[in-house]
């Protein structure tokens, strides 16, 4: 079996995920998440149209 390494960035998601302790919780953290990826989307987007 291979073992995985995580690199800095997944180590610290996977710390902050210890403070999840309701279902509630991880449902806000997936909002959060899914709303900053989405801005990100967007600003690519809007940066692809302005450099045209």
């Amino acid at each position: 079996m291979e073992t995985t390494k995580f690199n800095q960035a997944q180590q610290h998601i996977l710390q902050m995920m210890s403070y999840i302790k309701t279902p509630e919780a991880l449902q806000e953290l997936e909002q959060v998440l899914s709303d900053y990826f989405a801005r990100k989307v967007d600003e690519e987007i809007f940066e692809s149209y302005a450099n045209e």
